[in-house]
């Protein structure tokens, strides 16, 4: 045995210990109690009858106890569920708390506006306009197309974005309310190279179906970014393509000013786009616009004609001029050379009265000119506008009625030389080039 104080080893009934003076316990009084101990854990055991044959029946002793261990494993098994329960609680309770703000973030406003200015900064045109709310099948947006979205983005400034953040992002449990239809989110941002922050903004609308019928579905408003009626003033007849799209006829309506048309533009993306004006007879006008805003109005009507129309032009006059002066000096009727000018009625009357009264000049009481040569012909034509002047040189031949102060009067004949200054103006009407005045005059007349 051992000192239960210092450890020491000893033998036999001592009452203190040699080695530190501790009192040592009763050895035998520790034997009987260990013995009493041992006695008790031993289980009752029957005598066994072996009377009949019959094997012994477990005494009431081992029959009481074993109801006991079966409730103990009862409550052990019941204080494991509740244990797994209440894990499971925490755990749904975790994720309730992580994953729902989570999940809600995902379908809210700030995030699709998120969504959308990343797309913008890296050029993902197509998940941009995935984002707008566009109908397709509307015609009047037939220009509100994905290259458009290519000039929104250079006009918006988003050209090296080095880090962005975005502004007032609610809680869940705060934004998005039933009532709340659209939504302007900010956006802070730095380019690269630039110590200044800039402001992004994007207005969204709130769809009317429900995403998975639980969460608020948000599209991008595209007219934020967007003009309507924008008016593009051409050269009457001219045609009109944005960004090579025709603008249809439906869209033209008569010019303000005279001899102008007007192409109205429902819709379209602001920011710069590609315009081609063209028409017979006349260069291809194209030109970069910046559209900045609704009812923009852009003037495209000045024109240039090409060097084979102004060539043209300008041998037209000249053989018109002649065909004019033929038919007033064979007394011919205006029916005759009427297909040369402008066949509106109002014009028509005008340029009659003009060859009438030329008609009349060249032959009359006093005179009657018989022949007209044309020795030369200086013209210019302004490549701005279908007029051409003409300084025509000419000879005339004529009779003229001589009353001398004696004797009878007669009819001498007569030939002097001159010039004439003259400006012919046409406009081009159902794939011809007709014109808009006489373009003749009277020549003088001298009689020797």
């Amino acid at each position: 045995m051992f000192c239960e104080n210092c450890g020491a080893e000893y033998f036999g009934k001592q009452v203190f210990c040699e080695k530190c003076g501790h009192k040592l316990p009763d050895t035998d009084s520790s034997l009987d109690d260990n013995k009493d101990e041992q006695k008790a854990l031993e289980p009752a055991i029957e005598p066994v009858s072996i009377e009949n044959n019959q094997q012994a029946q477990p005494s009431p002793a081992v029959n009481n106890m074993q109801p006991q261990k079966n409730n103990g494993k009862r409550k052990k098994g019941i204080f494991g569920v509740i244990k797994f329960l209440f894990l499971e609680i925490i755990i749904l309770g975790a994720m309730i708390y992580f994953l729902v703000p989570y999940i809600f973030d995902n379908f809210s406003a700030e995030h699709k506006a998120k969504q959308y200015f990343v797309a913008l900064v890296n050029e993902d045109y197509d998940s941009v306009y995935s984002l707008f709310n566009i109908n397709t099948e509307d015609d009047k947006n037939f220009l509100l197309k994905k290259d458009g979205i290519k000039q929104y983005r250079a006009s918006a400034g988003l050209t090296d974005v080095l880090n962005y953040k975005v502004n007032d992002n609610s809680p869940f449990w705060k934004m998005d309310k039933d009532d709340e239809i659209r939504k302007e989110v900010v956006i802070s941002y730095t380019n690269r190279g630039d110590s200044k922050e800039h402001t992004f903004t994007v207005n969204l609308v709130k769809e009317s179906a429900k995403k998975y019928y639980i969460f608020d579905d948000w599209s991008i408003d595209y007219v934020g970014i967007a003009a309507s009626n924008v008016k593009i003033n051409v050269a009457e007849g001219a045609k009109v393509k944005v960004d090579d799209v025709e603008i249809p006829e439906k869209y033209l309506t008569t010019g303000e000013v005279p001899g102008d048309s007007t192409y109205t533009i429902p819709i379209i993306f602001t920011g710069n786009h590609k315009i081609e004006v063209s028409k017979d007879g006349l260069e291809t006008l194209k030109r970069n616009e910046t559209v900045t805003g609704n009812n923009d109005n852009i003037s495209l009507d000045d024109m240039r004609l090409s060097k084979d129309t102004a060539e043209a032009l300008e041998e037209l006059a000249i053989n018109n001029m002649k065909s004019v002066y033929l038919a007033a000096l064979n007394g011919d009727s205006f029916d005759k050379i009427k297909d040369i000018f402008v066949q509106d009625a109002d014009s028509l009357n005008s340029i009659k009265a003009q060859y009438d009264e030329l008609a009349q000049g060249l032959n009359n009481d006093s005179r009657h000119v018989t022949k007209i040569d044309f020795t030369s012909a200086n013209t210019e034509i302004d490549v701005t506008e279908p007029v051409v002047t003409k300084t025509v040189f000419y000879q005339i031949y004529f009779s003229y009625y001589y009353r001398p102060w004696f004797g009878d009067p007669e009819w001498k004949d007569s030939n002097n030389t001159g010039s004439m200054y003259i400006r012919t103006e046409f406009k081009y009407v159902d794939g011809k080039w007709l014109q808009t005045d006489l373009g003749c005059k009277k020549p003088s007349i001298y009689a020797f």
